[in-house]
């Protein structure tokens, strides 16, 4: 029983450790809502950034 709750809660741990960094840019001259939202390819609106963030994830927008 313990080992089934150890390994329970070392899977939980994965998905805590999950969280992403996001970058909107909307001067970048390849920013698109398409892009993955990273540094290099960021978001162009907030508003992608707001409908794909979780709790969590990190978001650094350029203004």
């Amino acid at each position: 029983m313990i080992k089934k709750i150890v390994s329970v809660l070392f899977l939980l741990s994965f998905t805590c450790l999950r969280a992403g960094v996001y970058y909107v840019d909307n001067k970048h001259p390849s920013a698109a809502d398409s892009n993955p939202g990273t540094e290099t390819q960021p978001w162009k609106t907030i508003w992608e950034a707001a409908s794909t963030i979780i709790a969590g994830d990190t978001d650094y927008i350029q203004a």
